[in-house]
């Protein structure tokens, strides 16, 4: 059970993906996804659990399920595959613990291959007769995208430095973007929180170094393969 105050936000991710583009256990956005972010802000007044989603629309049946709020500072997040298309409403839906307030709203979006979906939606709360009423707002994030990733060269030998680069983008101009790069095998980097550094190979044999960028709400990233040689 959660309570939160106009201050304090719990997010909640809803990534809607074109059909068959699952991305597996982190959120990912190829190509042909389209991903939207969900905060939801609630008065203090008001204790939920869970908030229930519904999208229909494009000749789809209907698609529904639960974002669960109930573990307080929690980012929740959920991946749902949605064939790209127009004419889509999505509608979110919460009732508060007591059973005294039921908040309702909805939205129209298209899902467009290789383009992200925004949305803003207020949730709009009624309680009981002569109890008044409080809006929720749900306030959308645009997840970063790892984009360009630079390796040269991609073969070197035990002791030699290979030169990485990796570049991100956000279509929210106030997003703060952070960096982190890693590897498999053994090896370090001259620095690991920057777009550009090195890798020095200390192992022989074939590692993965991956580029992570962040803006403090979703995460994307790019893998490359580099050998290194005996």
């Amino acid at each position: 059970m959660i309570r939160m105050s106009m201050f304090r936000a719990l997010a909640a991710l809803v990534v809607i993906a074109t059909l068959g583009a699952c991305s597996g256990e982190k959120p990912r956005r190829p190509g042909d996804l389209g991903a939207v972010g969900l905060a939801i802000k609630l008065s203090e007044t008001v204790t939920v659990n869970t908030v229930r989603y519904s999208i229909t629309g494009a000749s789809l049946a209907p698609l529904e399920g639960n974002i669960e709020v109930s573990d307080p500072g929690a980012t929740i997040s959920a991946l749902i595959d949605v064939p790209a298309g127009v004419g889509y409403t999505i509608e979110l839906a919460a009732v508060s613990t007591d059973l005294g307030t039921t908040c309702l709203g909805e939205a129209g979006f298209d899902v467009v291959a290789g383009q992200t979906t925004s949305l803003a939606i207020v949730l709009q709360c009624q309680g009981e007769e002569g109890a008044g009423s409080v809006a929720v707002e749900a306030v959308f994030n645009n997840c970063p995208v790892a984009s360009d990733l630079v390796v040269a060269p991609r073969t070197v030998g035990v002791g030699g430095k290979l030169m990485v680069s990796g570049a991100a983008s956000d279509s929210d101009a106030a997003d703060t973007l952070t960096y982190a790069w890693t590897a498999s095998g053994g090896g370090t980097f001259a620095a690991t929180n920057v777009g550009s550094t090195s890798f020095a190979c200390a192992v022989a044999g074939t590692h993965e170094l991956t580029f992570t960028v962040s803006d403090g709400k979703c995460v994307d990233s790019r893998t490359v393969s580099v050998t290194c040689t005996p």
